[in-house]
């Protein structure tokens, strides 16, 4: 093997890891962005809906005012209770 080819094959070797290191250097802060926003996007609880809970005998509303704070409107005590201690979607959605 000729000095000229050593030198080519070095260089060739150097390109080689230099295109993989600067791959790297992009592609990884572009993942851990992505992972991050699709953790945050998706750890959101689902604020809007209907959800079927059983032991409810008339219809029951849930809403929150302009600072977050939940209100329940229901025809009873008793439903009211039953829909405030039973798991909310916030909760079933953790537990995945």
């Amino acid at each position: 093997m000729t000095l000229a080819m050593q030198q080519r094959s070095r260089l060739s070797r150097w390109l080689r890891r230099s295109v993989w290191l600067l791959l790297a250097l992009i592609i990884a802060p572009i993942a851990a962005v992505a992972l991050l926003v699709g953790r945050v996007w998706l750890g959101q609880p689902e604020l809007d809906g209907e959800r079927m809970v059983p032991g409810l005998g008339a219809e029951v509303t849930i809403a929150r005012d302009s600072l977050g704070v939940v209100h329940i409107k229901a025809a009873t005590e008793q439903e009211a209770c039953l829909l405030y201690t039973s798991p909310s979607p916030r909760d079933l959605s953790t537990s995945r």
